[in-house]
């Protein structure tokens, strides 16, 4: 009785391959266009691009323009769009909300009380943005969150943008 093999076929080499004379360079030429591949896809193909720097938490790195951008998006909230919910709305979850979330997990390990005032501030602001009309005290509650984001930014050593 025939029992095959546990681990498959048993693989004979061909005679003819093994003594098979190789052509002068021929591993050479190989290293090399082996090592010309595994140099081309690892370089990326181009100049890399330098990684954000500045103060950072689970969700990232807190830009200066980034914030910049954050502080900006609250000043057209208290001052253009103050009367017009929806392009409040629209400049706030485009603008600013995201973010708000990287910047409060920069703040929070180093001064919660601070991540605590702008998570509130920014939670007002919300209910205020559910409303179908502006609701009374939306001013007021957009300059309390531009204000808690600008000590956020000043406690983990970013400038306080201003609105100009």
């Amino acid at each position: 009785m025939h029992r095959p093999r546990p681990h498959g076929p048993k693989l004979v080499s061909s005679p003819k391959l093994a003594h098979r004379p190789r052509r002068p360079g021929t591993v050479a030429i190989t290293a090399l266009v082996s090592l010309s591949l595994l140099v081309a896809c690892s370089s990326g193909g181009g100049e890399e691009t330098p990684a954000p720097s500045g103060p950072s938490g689970a969700l990232g790195v807190v830009t200066v323009e980034a914030a910049t951008t954050v502080v900006r998006g609250l000043c057209a909230m208290s001052s253009t769009y103050a009367d017009d919910i929806e392009k409040a709305n629209s400049v706030f979850y485009d603008r600013v909300h995201d973010e708000l979330r990287v910047i409060v997990a920069a703040v929070e390990p180093k001064h919660p009380p601070l991540a605590t005032a702008l998570l509130q501030a920014r939670g007002r602001v919300e209910v205020d943005l559910a409303n179908i009309e502006v609701p009374e005290g939306f001013v007021d509650d957009v300059l309390a969150l531009l204000s808690a984001t600008r000590d956020a930014l000043e406690a983990i050593g970013l400038p306080r943008p201003g609105c100009a």
